[in-house]
């Protein structure tokens, strides 16, 4: 069985590294970047099966970023 792939996105380092560490830990693939335009990137890459989105982004809000990968 192939591993559920899922990004994770967070503009905060330490954030970011938690949630890859135990993500990772507990059998995910995992992908993580720092804002809105790298996320659009990735989705459009390889589709992940979640996403886990922080709403407070640097370039663009989360639920705009939401709103363009629909």
């Amino acid at each position: 069985m192939t591993a559920a792939r899922i990004l994770v996105v967070d503009d905060e380092p330490n954030i970011r590294d938690l949630l890859v560490t135990s993500l990772n830990f507990a059998g995910f693939q995992v992908r993580a970047v720092a804002n809105g335009a790298q996320t659009i990137s990735a989705v459009l890459e390889e589709e992940p099966d979640l996403i886990v989105l922080d709403v407070m982004l640097p370039d663009m809000n989360g639920f705009s970023v939401t709103k363009r990968l629909r």
